[in-house]
Parts: structure tokens; sequence; C-alpha cells
């Protein structure tokens, strides 16, 4: 390949990350400018078909990277191994390289997937620019690229962020062929940031199993509201943009102001968290909503007789003994895969949103759908007063260890003791905040707490001076609101609820019939004595009973609890390059997801049953 041809694929591959992924690119040409890149650990081969691999010497070993014949075909055949039928597949690659197989995996994700490729050599990712056309993987809006010494510390953050236990069944966590061997260090740091993600998750969460069994009775309860509820969907284009969305959080400055959010009401949306309500309510602040998503929230908080006649938005998952206790309106909100399916179904469709993991994250993604232009946070500390957790001057002791504690900035300059589920939120508000790109103004009047980053601080009496000038009656337009589904339209749901209970019982035959084969296969593997024909048949089969399970809609409700019954999912989930050692992982992770199937569904059959086996309960 000549100097020529190398300066024209680079260039491409820069001016199609300028306009794509300006801030990837500024970072890529900062490191081109000033680093000086040792390249000479790389050789171009040309293949069979022309597309070229790497060659790689390290400590006098030469390591190539693809067929010297097809790269696409291995590519093509290696990426075999993975299911793509989930709609919420997320895709975790350490190593990108050529980009072949980060390509092959474009063509097989849907288009609701994400991914995170991890390159851990960030001259190997230089080189790669100036051989190979890398625009497929630059354009495509499903990937975040992270690059060791260009970008690479952003990828923790972006584990923490978008990802949850939830997407761990049908997550794809897989290195580039040879790239453990090649990086092992690398390999690790990249396993351990995953790890640690869901170790946080746990030590939030009272536990991963009785959170995802509780979910699902607290799914099947709430089943009985969808008749006369409504969802956010239908909120589009409906509310003026001038009109502020206030979100009230129970932080402890929320004493410092609470009462001045009696000015706003009328002129704003103010929704209250579930947390705050309490408070506004021993103020006699008006507000106009609640919002509750918890699993597990404490249905103290919402038992005053007065906010139980508000509008709620709540998740699929909510706490169904606040549901049952509140009387007001209520709206689905998040776009669930559960909650997707069913209104798909029936010509409904639910907006995208990144999910925040809080129920203050998620009132931000509410603003954003009713198309304000002003979003504004009170009481959204994010950090302790004191050892204050809490408005009302509440320690809340429980929700965290003393390793759990972080320092960060405060919107005054100074440190500020905060915790380790309070900073991912932190992270997750700044970074939505940046992909506004200033379509919408977001304003701190917390008048305390820790700093977020892209927002302005302002003090919320100036904030509704200035941004409270239009009357506007939020809950006029919800009492205006038709139910989503009319008495016609809801037979048909109701149908589609019912017929559940079925899928369940052919869900638990097909994972029997399943976890027979897998175990048919992991014995032949271990006397290696595997029959071609009965092989291909197995691997048939064992595709087709996935895809027969993934295509019901209760298996979207069950597939929660089915993470925490696969034991050692960061290593069954991890493919390295060796065939035969992959093929026995993935029979492993076959046989127990199987298991995981029946364990789930005799779990929620029960519940089911005593829940939602009849139309009149729905």
């Amino acid at each position: 390949m000549d100097s020529k041809t190398v300066t024209d694929i680079l260039n491409k591959n820069l001016e199609c990350m300028k306009k794509y992924r300006p801030i990837l690119y500024g970072e890529v040409k900062k490191y081109l400018d000033k680093q000086h890149q040792d390249l000479d650990f790389f050789k171009y081969i040309e293949t069979k078909d022309r597309s070229g691999t790497i060659e790689i010497v390290r400590k006098q070993n030469r390591i190539r990277l693809n067929s010297i014949y097809s790269p696409k075909k291995e590519a093509e055949k290696w990426c075999e191994q993975f299911n793509f039928n989930n709609l919420n597949v997320s895709i975790l690659m350490f190593g990108i390289a050529n980009g072949i197989f980060a390509k092959q995996f474009l063509t097989k994700m849907k288009d609701d997937a994400i991914a995170a490729f991890f390159e851990p050599d960030s001259e190997l990712y230089i080189y790669c620019l100036k051989k190979f056309d890398m625009t497929d993987i630059i354009i495509d809006k499903r990937v975040s690229i992270y690059i060791k010494n260009i970008n690479g510390k952003e990828f923790e953050s972006w584990v923490m962020n978008n990802l949850n236990a939830t997407m761990l069944p049908t997550q794809v966590i897989c290195s580039y062929p040879k790239f453990e061997e090649l990086y092992p260090m690398e390999a690790e740091k990249f396993k351990e940031i995953i790890k640690q993600k869901y170790d946080l998750e746990a030590i939030v969460n009272f536990s991963l199993e009785d959170n995802y069994k509780l979910g699902i009775k607290n799914t099947l309860h709430n089943l009985k509201f969808i008749k006369e509820s409504n969802y956010s969907a239908e909120f589009i284009d409906k509310i003026p943009d001038k009109i502020p969305v206030i979100i009230v959080s129970a932080g402890p400055s929320l004493d410092k102001n609470i009462d001045e959010l009696k000015k706003a009401y009328g002129k704003s949306i103010i929704l209250a968290t579930d947390t705050a309500v309490k408070y506004l309510e021993n103020h006699k602040v008006k507000y106009n909503a609640i919002v509750s998503i918890d699993i597990i929230k404490d249905e103290k908080n919402l038992d005053n007789i007065n906010c139980i006649k508000h509008p709620i938005f709540i998740a699929q998952q909510s706490n169904y003994k606040i549901l049952e206790l509140n009387k007001g309106r209520k709206i689905w909100m998040i776009s669930s895969e559960f909650m997707s399916r069913l209104y798909k179904k029936h010509g409904l469709k639910y907006s995208a949103w990144t999910n925040g993991g809080s129920v203050a994250t998620d009132a931000f993604n509410l603003a954003k759908e009713f198309g304000t232009k002003i979003i504004v946070f009170v009481g959204q500390d994010l950090a302790f007063s004191g050892e204050t957790t809490h408005a009302g001057n509440i320690t809340d002791i429980d929700k965290y260890k003393e390793d759990d504690i972080k320092y960060v900035d405060d919107i005054y300059g100074n440190k500020i003791k905060s915790r380790s589920d309070w900073v991912r939120y932190l992270n997750w508000f700044e970074d939505e905040i940046i992909n506004l790109s200033g379509n919408i103004t977001v304003i701190d009047a917390t008048e305390g707490g820790a700093k977020i980053s892209g927002t302005t601080v302002m003090k919320l009496s100036d904030v509704i001076d200035k941004y409270c000038q239009v009357n506007f009656d939020f809950n006029a337009l919800i009492d205006r609101l038709p139910r989503t589904f009319s008495e016609q339209e809801y037979t048909a749901v109701a149908d589609d609820l019912i017929k559940m209970k079925n899928e369940l019982e052919e869900i638990n035959n097909w994972a029997k019939y399943g976890l027979e084969l897998s175990d048919e296969m992991l014995t032949m593997l271990k006397e290696n004595k595997v029959n071609s024909r009965r092989e291909v048949y197995c691997n048939r089969e064992i595709k087709k009973i996935n895809r027969l399970i993934e295509e019901k809609l209760v298996y979207s409700i069950i597939r929660d609890y089915m993470e925490t019954k696969i034991k050692g999912i960061m290593g069954v989930n991890c493919f390295t390059g060796d065939i035969r050692a992959d093929i026995i992982q993935s029979y492993k992770l076959a046989r127990q997801a199987f298991l995981a199937v029946i364990d789930a569904v005799r779990y929620t059959y029960d519940i089911f049953v005593s829940t939602v086996d009849s139309k009149n309960t729905i």
C-alpha cells in the first residue's frame, strides 16, 4: 500500500470522524499532533480477498490477526456464536484493530442495540486508521468508541451510565481473537470495569435476586392499571416549550428554598420525585405530578391524603403498593422491553430513553419528552450536607458503606462528600446535558450540593422571576387527555395479557428440551465424541428454541430474574477466540440459561395465576 493511499484512507477516516464524532476527532487529532507513534510493530498483509490483515510483533513473536484468505468470512463465522435476536442486546468488545469483527457485529445488531468497542492499543488504532476504511464504525450511532491513551478513561463512565443488570442475560462481552493474549493487563482491566458496575448495583439493591423477583411481582400486579392509564409519549407537542419543568428531589438543600416553589405553581410543571413529596406536603407546596419508578420504594412516602390524588408517572416495575394507594391518573414512562412490545403490537411507540438509574434521571427524561426548553433542578444535591443525606435533616446510613464515599466539586468550587451511586447519576446528567447541544437550558437551582457541569447555577427565586411568566395548567391537560386505550381497544390488550399464562407453559417445555440438547452436546465434547450431524441438529434446535422463547411477550418480564440464576455470568459471556473453549462456554451458557428460564417460569406462574388469570383482574 503506497503512501498516497495511506494518506487518502487516513484523511477519509478523520473527515468522517470530524463530522460524526467531533469530540473523538479532537482527541485523536491531539494525539496525532503531540504524540510520536511507533508503528514499526505492525505490518499490513494483503489477503486473498484483498481486504487485508495485520501482523503484530510482540516479544519476537509474529501474530497475524486474521485469516490470510478471507478475514470477512472468518468474522462471519466467528459472530455466529452470538445471539442478536433480543431487543436490548448490548455488546462490549475488547479490541477494534482493523474493524473486521466490529463491522460484522454492526450487520447483526438491531436498531435499538448499543455497543462499546474498546481499543487497548492507541498506536494500533492509528495504524488501522491509516490502512483500513473504518467509516462504517465511525458513522454508526449505536456504537461508542474508546481508545486507550486517547479517550479510554471515558469507557468506565459509559459502562456505569449505559448498562444495568437487566441487560446481562443478553449482553455480549467478547474479545477480538488473540487480543487477550496480546494485551492481558488491559483485558483484565476491561473486564474489571464491567464487573465493578454490577457489584455496585448489588450494593444499591438489597439483593439482585430479590430485586428481580419483586420486579416480576410488581409487573404482574400493575397490569390491571393499564386499562385506565396513559403513557408519556402522549404529551409530545401538547406543552409549550417555554413552560419550565421543575424537578424537585429530596436533597438536603431542599430545606433552603422549598417555600419559594409556591410562586412557580401554575406557571411551570412541578414534578415531585416520590421521596420529595412528603416535604412538599408538609410545607403546603402545590405540585403537578409525582414520579415513582423504584421497585422497593417505601409507600409511606406517598400515603398522604392529598398526594394520593395526584397524577403519578410510573414504570412497569414500580412498587405496586404505591400504585394501589394512588387514586390519580397513572402514566407509564420508560421504554421497558415488555411495555414497548405490548404497546407496539397495538400501534403505539414509546420514546427511546437512556436509563439513568434514578427517579430524578427519569424525571429529566420526562421533561425532555415534554418538549420544554427549560429544565430546573431543585433539591438535586447528589452530595451530603455534613452527614445529612436528605431534606429534613435526615441521614440515610443504610444506603451506603464507607468505601462508597466519593468527593466531588460543589457549586462553590470546594470538595464535598458524595456517594458512588450519586456520582453515577451526576455523570449521567452531565453526559445528557452535553447531548442536548444547548437546545435545552438546564438550571441548577438546588442552591447547594455537587456541581453538575453544563448547568447554569441560579437561585430559585431568580429562576421563577425570569422563566415562570406564562400561566399553564398541566393538570387540566391531563384531565382532558383520553385514556390510551378505548374499551374496544383494551379488549385486545387484555387478550394478550391473559395469553401470557399459556406462553409460560410453552416456554417451560422448550427450556426443558433445550437443557437436554445442551447436556447432550457437553457430554459429547467432554468425551471427544462429537457427531457432526448431531451437532448441526442440536445447534439448529437450540437457536430455534431461543428464538421461540424470546418471541413470547412474557419473556421480557422474566428475563431480568433469569440473570441471577446464571452463575459466573462474567466468565460465561466472555469469548476469547479459542474455538473449542468458546464452544464449550457457549453450551454452558445455554445450559445455565435454560435452567434459569425454568426457575423463572416456576416463580412467575404462581404469581400470574393469583393476579392475572382472568379478565376480571385486569
